[in-house]
């Protein structure tokens, strides 16, 4: 459980550090 927890964040982290790339490119 903690695990999926872990995965789901790591995919949102880098949803949000490749909007930010895009953003600011």
């Amino acid at each position: 459980m903690m695990q999926a927890y872990w995965h789901q964040y790591i995919e949102c982290t880098s949803i949000i550090v490749g909007m930010l790339n895009i953003t600011y490119a």
